[in-house]
């Protein structure tokens, strides 16, 4: 694994708005093979759902969807065995959760793991 051998120092999970995949699991019509690969957005949907049905304009409900399954995507990295086993080991690695603005091309960091991963980490950190 790339965290091992070559000590990558950054990981980035990255969305963009306007993502088909984002609209294709709010709209809750079957989409063949890729229902899939929509059933974990269509869970962090379920699981924000007062949140996200509290946003009225669809175009802003996708982009908080799209930020909420960084998010998730980033805290599930956060709980891998080698990502943590590097920071056991003191080695330098970032996650990083980004948006990218198609529109705009403009790149947001969402800060995920240093908010995030601090709450949770008793719950998921390994010892190594």
């Amino acid at each position: 694994m790339a965290i091992e051998v070559i000590k990558v120092k950054h990981i980035i999970v990255m969305g963009h708005t306007k993502c088909g995949g984002i609209k294709a699991a709010l709209d809750d019509k079957h989409h063949g093979m890729i229902d899939q690969w929509l059933s974990p957005i269509r869970e962090i949907n379920y699981r924000y759902r007062d949140e996200l049905c509290k946003i009225q304009d669809l175009d802003e409900r996708s982009r908080r969807l799209t930020e909420l399954v960084v998010k998730e995507q980033v805290l599930n990295l956060c709980k891998n065995q080698f990502v943590q086993k590097a920071w056991t080991d003191r080695q330098v690695l970032s996650i990083h959760g980004w948006i990218c603005d198609i529109e705009t091309g403009r790149v947001s960091d969402l800060d995920v793991q240093k908010e995030e991963w601090s709450k949770m980490k008793s719950f998921f950190k390994l010892n190594f």
